[in-house]
């Protein structure tokens, strides 16, 4: 199991890539809301079932989205206190507005991979590839 903070940076990069879609985003983001609103409806009513309610709440309706899609939904149950950790901070990043660009960051190496444009593996880190500028063949 993951045990150190690297490795849980590791993870929140493959959460935020299996949250990239704004509306899976939006999803956690009510689903967690809700979740947290069963946590504070059992600190004021000391309702035992509030308690009990607030995981399932929070966690199974994105998890469910992401098994009717037929994407992976296999990410909470690898970690399960990495994904309520950064499902956690998700949904703080979005409460500030900050989740966007957090998704632009993870997403934005993928894109020259996306729909076939570059093999990944043909793709080497000589950024910025040679051309007539660069080795100076420009006449």
């Amino acid at each position: 199991m993951m045990a150190d903070g690297a490795d849980f940076e590791e993870y929140w990069g493959k959460f935020v890539r299996a949250h990239a879609a704004p509306s899976m985003r939006r999803l956690s983001f009510v689903a967690m809301s809700a979740g947290l609103g069963a946590a504070t409806a059992f600190l004021f009513t000391r309702r035992a079932l509030f308690l009990a309610l607030a995981p399932v709440v929070a966690f199974a309706p994105t998890w469910l989205a992401r098994r009717f899609a037929g994407e992976d939904s296999s990410l909470g149950a690898e970690h399960p206190l990495f994904f309520a950790a950064a499902s956690f901070k998700m949904w703080r990043m979005t409460l500030s507005g900050a989740m966007d660009a957090e998704v632009g960051r993870f997403t934005a190496d993928r894109a020259p991979f996306e729909h076939g444009r570059v093999e990944e593996e043909a793709y080497d880190e000589g950024i910025p590839r040679p051309n007539m500028v660069t080795d100076h063949t420009l006449h």
